[in-house]
């Protein structure tokens, strides 16, 4: 007598839709941060710090939501979300005393957007068509690499600012930011270039990462495509024979 073992149960997927409410914040983001960058000139005033927080934990609330899976989205919410919340209100009741604790919050905050990445190239891959989703996701994933590396920069900076990691001057957000995507797409203008051996270290990881996601995520994307696509003259001529 035969035995049929049940198939193992496939991890349930985002509904449908969710990425666009994370390119939707990304998108916000990339308004906000540079405009308020613009505005403040070459000060770096308080408000301004503030605001590229504000917009790196909705950024983090919406990923949270996206990445998490429909058995446990509250659980992996309040992991993702909860740390740096408390690390924010840590950071406002010490004042200048929680720079530790504030370099702290921006690292968890950057790898928690990694893990975010992760979680969306695992949905990618899991695909077998090229949807509107689809490419919702891969876009999300890219700009989220570049904003995690902004707070690892942000991170190594604030760490020891008299190691001027980025050049001569203290590098507000809005600057690591704009260096985080012109090293992520390789442009290397060369304004703004990092001095220490840890900032040298991420941007060269940060370089590579970008190159190897256009390659790989491209190519998936047409493999995709072309699977699909053969698939379904596969059907025709099945249907027609």
């Amino acid at each position: 007598m035969t035995v049929t073992r049940p198939a193992a149960p496939r991890p349930p997927e985002s509904p449908a839709g969710r990425p666009f409410y994370l390119l939707a914040a990304l998108l916000l983001t990339f308004v906000c941060v540079p405009a308020a960058s613009s505005f403040a000139g070459d000060t770096q005033p308080v408000w301004l710090d503030l605001t590229m927080r504000v917009a790196m934990l909705v950024v983090l609330v919406v990923a949270a939501t996206t990445v998490a899976q429909s058995r446990s989205p509250v659980l992996a919410t309040v992991v993702l979300i909860g740390p740096p919340a408390a690390l924010e209100l840590l950071q406002a009741i010490a004042g200048d005393a929680g720079t530790s604790i504030r370099s702290i919050g921006a690292l968890y905050v950057g790898l928690a957007l990694l893990y975010a990445v992760v979680r969306g190239m695992q949905h990618l891959f899991r695909k077998r068509r090229v949807t509107a989703d689809t490419l919702a996701t891969a876009l999300c994933a890219y700009l989220l690499i570049g904003l995690a590396w902004t707070l690892l920069y942000v991170a190594v900076e604030i760490a020891d600012p008299s190691a001027a990691a980025f050049g001569e001057g203290e590098k507000g957000s809005g600057d690591l930011f704009y260096f985080s995507f012109v090293t992520l797409s390789t442009l290397g203008y060369g304004d703004l270039t990092p001095t220490t051996s840890t900032a040298r270290s991420l941007a060269i990881v940060e370089a590579i990462i970008g190159q190897f996601y256009v390659a790989v995520v491209l190519a998936r994307l047409v493999a995709m495509q072309l699977t699909a696509h053969r698939e379904q003259h596969a059907g025709d001529a099945d249907d027609q024979g």
